[in-house]
């Protein structure tokens, strides 16, 4: 059996071989190019199970090579090289040309090889699909001429069936998943609140006993109620609430609507669409964008609200340091019945203690270089826009460290997102 084939298209000379030295020892034939006409004829000619395209490159951008390859090979793993958190090309990207994944550039090399080996396997699956229906189409056909009462055989091949279709529903949520890489790369802090609202309003949606299906669409809301903040001015994200001027926070509010709008976009999501527009409406009709309220709100909005606000309780980068489960949940009890639903705090209540709800707690918090101060401990290396390291990780901040930090700042651009531990020993 021959091995899988993976094409590489860069047109940078220096990524493919970057990338031909860490794919060298993997088990998969590699092909590297910076035509996309090449590509196209490979695609063409060979069974190609991945296409890791650049995006930005002179002759063809990824996403037109990419619809191009699917046309030809549909079953063609789809994936998109990227330095840019670029949103409408990303939702450009999922719908003319069915992109499975992006990855960064820069890249974790561990990720980067967990991803094509994934990718791989998503193509060994779809085809094993193709092939079981077609084989069980055929049998089918042979019963129906046989007049033969075969139900058993049809039952065990119709499970086998429902099994890789729900593999291939999975790989949906993996899809949407990378919508909500999109919102981790324009912000770290962004993009893991939304990864933990997903996973504490699964938890409270099983509580409340929704089905699978109510379930999956609850999930991928919660993964991208916040995307719509991707693009809004960083000076009014870096300010709460209650520090915005009303022209602000008339700007920050429009992200409901643009997360509305953009999601839309992909077909099949009309129910996450909804509930995304509504997560932040209150349970006594004083919210945003229609003032609804009650049952009239979505339960699966009014349980992504509650999460929510639990996490930004948890994890408000202010008090990060005295933060806790038992403050959090004292907190968001003072808006049962008017901002939050009652039913939805009490289930949240017990799911936190059921699961331990420190788990939610953050190791570490994410601020902006102007919030950094002395005796606080770098939980990652401070690096400069370039990739030079300015500040060790596990260093304590000092006056003498703070300042020469700041004065490189004036010089060079430094990566605004810094990460602290939350509670750092000694």
């Amino acid at each position: 059996m021959s091995l899988p084939i993976v094409v590489f298209i860069d047109d940078e000379e220096n990524i493919l071989s970057a990338i031909n030295r860490l794919c060298r020892k993997e088990i998969f034939q590699s092909f590297f190019t910076s035509n996309p006409d090449q590509v196209i004829e490979w695609v063409q000619t060979k069974e190609v199970a991945v296409v890791v395209s650049d995006q930005r490159m002179p002759d063809m951008d990824g996403t037109l090579l990419l619809e191009k390859v699917r046309s030809i090979s549909p079953n063609t793993i789809r994936i998109i090289l990227t330095g840019y958190a670029d949103l409408q090309s990303a939702v450009e990207a999922i719908n003319k040309c069915g992109v499975w994944r992006f990855m960064n550039k820069p890249w974790n090399e561990n990720e980067f090889k967990f991803n094509i080996q994934q990718a791989i396997a998503q193509y060994n699956l779809v085809e094993e699909n193709i092939k079981l229906n077609s084989l069980i189409k055929q049998q089918n056909d042979q019963l129906k001429e046989m007049n033969q009462s075969l139900e058993d055989k049809v039952k065990e091949r119709t499970s086998v069936i429902l099994q890789l279709n729900q593999q291939l529903k999975s790989s949906l949520l993996e899809t949407i998943k990378l919508l909500g890489q999109l919102t981790e790369m324009h912000s770290p802090l962004i993009g893991n609140h939304s990864k933990r609202v997903a996973v504490l309003s699964r938890e409270i949606g099983k509580a409340m006993e929704l089905n699978s299906n109510e379930l999956f669409e609850l999930e991928i809301a919660a993964i991208l109620h916040d995307i719509g903040k991707i693009g809004l001015p960083q000076t009014i994200m870096k300010k709460n609430e209650s520090q915005m001027s009303k022209q602000e926070r008339e700007i920050y509010l429009s992200h409901i609507i643009r997360g509305e709008v953009l999601i839309s976009k992909i077909t099949g999501l009309g129910n996450v669409v909804k509930i995304i527009r509504h997560h932040h409406e209150y349970y006594n009709g004083q919210g945003f964008p229609d003032k609804l309220r009650e049952s009239n709100i979505p339960l699966a909005s009014q349980i992504i609200s509650v999460a929510d606000l639990y996490d930004n309780a948890l994890n408000d980068k202010s008090l990060f340091q005295v933060s806790s489960s038992d403050k959090s949940l004292q907190y968001i009890s003072n808006f049962s019945g008017t901002r939050l639903s009652p039913q939805i705090i009490k289930v949240l209540v017990q799911c936190i203690k059921d699961i331990k709800g420190e788990v939610f707690n953050q190791v570490e918090s994410e601020i902006n270089l102007e919030d950094l101060a002395e005796n606080m401990v770098i939980s990652r290396n401070i690096v400069s826009t370039a990739g030079v390291m300015l500040v060790k990780k596990d260093s304590k901040m000092t006056k003498t460290l703070l300042e020469q930090l700041k004065q490189v700042s004036h010089k060079i651009s430094v990566v605004d997102n810094i990460y602290i531990y939350r509670n750092p020993k000694g």
